[in-house]
């Protein structure tokens, strides 16, 4: 099987990072959002975050915020993270029977930067990231594509796995099956939740679900 995974939120919860650069990035603007509330709307790039959770601020402000966020963030903070429970050993697990991939709306570098520590990077036979082809970013479902394309993959036997409803309409647009973490930054909704066939709580059902695709597949 071909697994995509997404990283923030899947592979690791890096909220803490994350909202940090956002505090110190934005508190000159604005008065930040309390954490608990910030969190739920990690996953897309961060000028989308901060224009959803700021509608008032002017375009050159929000600019402003994503440029001192990349830079803390970036330099600083992405090391900031926990990885969820028992995701790495899986991940070895999964990567000698499986094609491995990450698309992720982290920046390239600090994405391998963490793959790296993470002691993953052989595990991963590729990695995008938002800035990978363009500076400016391409949206993650293009992305999807550009990796579908790319290694000619067999939409029938190839699954993204993320936490976010964005990352499922992602997924859709191109045609492949979703599996959602329910547990990460995302709060599905009974609705969202019913129009997505494989859903975890955890890495023991994660594997559960992609130990039963691969038996249908033989």
């Amino acid at each position: 099987m071909n697994l995509i995974f997404d990283l923030d939120g899947t592979l690791i919860d890096s909220s803490v990072g994350i909202y940090r650069a956002y505090k110190e990035s934005i508190q000159n603007y604005q008065e930040p959002l309390e954490k608990k509330y910030f969190i739920n709307h990690i996953g897309p790039p961060i000028q989308k975050i901060i224009r959803i959770l700021h509608p008032t601020l002017e375009n050159n402000k929000v600019m402003n915020i994503r440029n001192n966020f990349r830079k803390l963030y970036d330099n600083q903070y992405f090391l900031e993270f926990n990885t969820y429970e028992n995701i790495i050993y899986q991940i070895q697990k999964l990567a000698q029977k499986n094609n491995c991939y990450i698309v992720t709306n982290k920046p390239i570098e600090p994405t391998k930067t963490i793959i790296n520590k993470l002691e993953l990077d052989d595990k991963f036979l590729d990695i995008i990231g938002i800035d990978s082809f363009v500076s400016s970013g391409q949206d993650k479902s293009s992305n999807i594509l550009f990796l579908r394309n790319k290694y000619l993959l067999d939409i029938s036997n190839t699954f993204y796995i993320g936490d976010t409803y964005s990352d499922y309409l992602s997924a859709k647009k191109n045609n492949i099956d979703f599996i959602a973490f329910a547990k990460g930054y995302h709060q599905w909704t009974n609705y969202e939740l019913k129009e997505i066939k494989y859903i975890y709580n955890n890495t023991d059902e994660l594997i559960s679900i992609l130990e039963n695709l691969n038996s249908q597949t033989r």
